[in-house]
């Protein structure tokens, strides 16, 4: 297999089985998870505000995003669907550029509370923002 300039030897493809998610999960990223707003400044301008999750926004901001991917897979409203995503340990942040642009993620460990089928839908899309990026994906933990 060719990958722009590069031939690529395929030597096994592993699919996993679905997963089934309580109400609860401990889980690890294995990708920055951000979530963020863009606001306008005082001259106009426009500025990006990163959230942290130790802020309340950062939360419901990684619900509501869960909330339209919902939507989006299934084709029908989550009805009161939630989810809490707090932080557990280890957790920091990671700076990093993309394409010119600097982003603000977070990585360590967390705690998903909330609905089964949006935690399914975070394990299958990636928790925050820029998820078609590679950013929000995580690993359960036992």
């Amino acid at each position: 297999m060719r990958l722009a300039r590069e031939l690529i030897i395929v030597s096994s493809i592993e699919v996993h089985p679905n997963r089934k998610f309580g109400k609860e999960v401990l889980i690890n990223t294995l990708a920055p998870i951000t979530v963020y707003s863009t606001l306008n400044t005082r001259d106009n301008r426009k500025k990006t505000y990163y959230y942290s999750p130790y802020e309340k926004e950062f939360s419901n901001l990684v619900t509501d995003n869960l909330r339209k991917k919902f939507k989006l897979v299934h084709h029908k409203e989550p009805g009161k669907r939630s989810l809490i995503i707090e932080p557990v340990d280890g957790v920091y942040e990671k700076i990093l550029k993309y394409k010119e642009t600097i982003i603000k993620g977070w990585m360590g460990k967390f705690k998903l509370k909330g609905s089964p089928s949006l935690i399914s839908i975070a394990y299958d899309t990636g928790l925050g923002s820029k998820n078609s990026q590679g950013f929000g994906m995580f690993e359960t933990k036992p």
